[in-house]
């Protein structure tokens, strides 16, 4: 009986212990990730205007050889407009690596089954639909 009672008592002053620990690991972890994702924002903005070099570089990797690109540098992105059968833009990320393309279309140039969904959503609610905006993230872009 005492063996009993003497394991219950250590059973819960180690349960007590490691709990207060965990809650003290937690507040320590809570301020470290605050302090990590702070410097993350710091670093997501580019300190230069002028574009990437190398981000220039994966981009005549992605898109081959291209005449009038012109380069501008946002807060987060590397941005580069450019036509290459049509008027496209794409955009760099930090790691100088393609995030996405956007291109310029016609409604008249979608897939039948889309501009169905464009007249219901937009043009059947008195919207005048021109241009469109295709959106490409960088998984489909190769």
């Amino acid at each position: 009986m005492k063996k009993l009672i003497t394991s219950v008592f250590v059973t819960l002053v180690t349960l007590g212990s490691i709990q207060s620990y965990a809650q003290t690991l937690t507040r320590a972890d809570y301020k470290q990730q605050n302090q990590k994702r702070e410097e993350h924002k710091s670093l997501r903005k580019l300190a230069s205007t002028q574009a990437s070099t190398l981000a220039m570089d994966n981009f005549y990797a992605d898109f081959g050889k291209v005449e009038d690109a012109r380069w501008a540098r946002n807060a987060t992105l590397d941005e580069v407009t450019f036509t290459k059968g049509q008027y496209r833009v794409a955009f760099y990320g930090n790691d100088n690596k393609l995030v996405s393309t956007t291109y310029g279309r016609k409604v008249s140039e979608l897939p039948t089954i889309i501009q169905k969904e464009i007249t219901k959503q937009y043009k059947a609610k008195g919207y005048q639909v021109g241009a469109v905006i295709e959106y490409v993230d960088n998984q489909v872009n190769k």
